[in-house]
């Protein structure tokens, strides 16, 4: 029995190979070599950790080692208890190199889990940034040039205060949906950051409440740092919080600038009926419906005014003095039957506390024009240990963002593409 030169073992499969999957695959060796180099510097950075464990653990097995040498002296100085001593000390020595052992298991894998958590936080932290601006943009109608600003700008907020990029990225898009332009939005952001960490409130809610009274009142963003300032007084000055401060003004701002009030008579008037005990969405409705009778008296208020002897044309929000007309109106609000029959049911409660308290709004309007305020309250919070802990993962988290700036973000987007392609084939 003769056998052939060749045999053929199994059978030969072929296929056509098209251009899109080669330059997928291309692709895909490209970005394996890119995050390669960042495995390689991610091992080097291992590596001194291994180290600084190492040292760490001679350091203990010294500890431990001069803790036996101290047993084994009590045993020698024991008499009628050398035996059981002896047992004790043998045991606690088994103990310890048991610990010694299962401490070196336990930091390993925590540095191994660490380093897992790090690189998908990391990567959380890049795809939230680039997500942020490219919403920022959407919204704000930008230039890649201004959202380069914007990027650079949301970075250096997140690295100064206790927020990460994503927080600062959402109130950014607060201040863009508010109608702000990027440039305007950037003029913003650091008194929203100053407020919402010196108040340790949401940035959302600052933006929404700082862009509520900046509309309001006929500002610009130029005055956002007066603004934040007036409302960190009105926070410290009374029992208004920033979630207060937002329902409140939600109903009274409009109504308190035609009124001819400034922002801060509207705080402090807000504030006085806070320490009163009204809650923010009685102050809001309360007083909005009292400056609505101020600004358009009708026939009841008017012949009340005139069977008091009181000066009519004192109401006159636009030539007069917010406290000016209070004090007026406190010769004809001299019940409670009598405010409600004037104000109504919403505007009985606060008008009563503004007569009562017309010094008190005097004197914390006079105090809201101190500058400087939020910026101190937020440096004031950085130091405490709560906030510096939150403080150093945000900024890990905006390393996380220069990384992906430096090329990484590119990368992901490529695997991310090259792997739309190979799923669609």
């Amino acid at each position: 029995m003769t056998l052939s030169s060749q045999v053929s073992l199994g059978v030969l499969f072929k296929g056509k190979i098209d251009a899109t999957f080669t330059q997928a695959m291309r692709e895909l060796r490209e970005w394996s070599r890119t995050v390669n180099a960042g495995f390689v510097q991610a091992n080097k950075t291992a590596a001194k950790s291994v180290d600084m464990l190492n040292t760490a653990n001679k350091k203990l097995n010294e500890t431990l080692k001069n803790s036996g040498k101290a047993l084994n002296q009590a045993t020698k100085s024991g008499q009628g208890y050398s035996k059981q001593i002896g047992s004790i000390t043998s045991g606690v020595e088994r103990l310890s190199a048991a610990m010694r052992v299962t401490a070196s298991y336990a930091i390993g894998a925590g540095l191994f889990i660490g380093m897992v958590n790090a690189l998908k936080n990391g990567v959380k932290a890049i795809a939230e940034y680039d997500q942020a601006l490219k919403n920022l943009q959407a919204i704000t109608g930008s230039t890649e040039r201004e959202v380069g600003v914007m990027g650079e700008v949301l970075k250096q907020v997140a690295a100064d205060t206790k927020f990460s990029t994503t927080e600062v990225g959402d109130a950014m898009t607060v201040l863009g949906q508010a109608g702000f332009t990027a440039s305007e939005t950037i003029d913003s952001i650091q008194a929203v950051a100053n407020l919402a960490t010196g108040t340790l409130s949401d940035m959302k809610e600052v933006s929404d409440l700082l862009t509520t009274a900046i509309h309001a009142f006929g500002l610009s963003t130029i005055d956002a740092t007066r603004v934040s300032d007036v409302f960190a007084i009105a926070v410290n000055k009374s029992k208004l919080d920033i979630t207060k401060l937002r329902t409140a003004f939600n109903y009274l701002g409009p109504i308190a600038s035609k009124a001819g009030l400034s922002l801060e008579t509207t705080a402090a008037a807000a504030g006085v009926l806070a320490n009163a005990g009204l809650k923010a969405s009685t102050i809001g409705t309360g007083m909005r419906q009292v400056l609505a009778r101020l600004v358009a008296p009708n026939q009841k208020l008017r012949e009340a005014f005139l069977e008091a002897g009181a000066d009519l044309s004192k109401l006159n929000t636009e030539s007069n003095d917010f406290t000016t007309i209070i004090r007026e109106l406190a010769k004809v609000v001299t019940s409670s039957e009598v405010a409600f029959k004037l104000f109504g049911l919403r505007g009985a409660s606060a008008v009563t506390t503004l007569v009562s308290n017309v010094n008190k709004i005097e004197w914390l309007k006079d105090q809201m024009y101190e500058v400087g305020v939020a910026s101190d309250m937020a440096k004031t919070q950085l130091e405490g240990l709560q906030v510096q802990f939150k403080q150093l993962i945000d900024k890990l988290k905006v390393l996380a963002v220069e990384i992906g700036e430096a090329g990484l973000a590119g990368s992901l987007k490529s695997l991310v593409k090259i792997l739309r392609s190979l799923a669609m084939m």
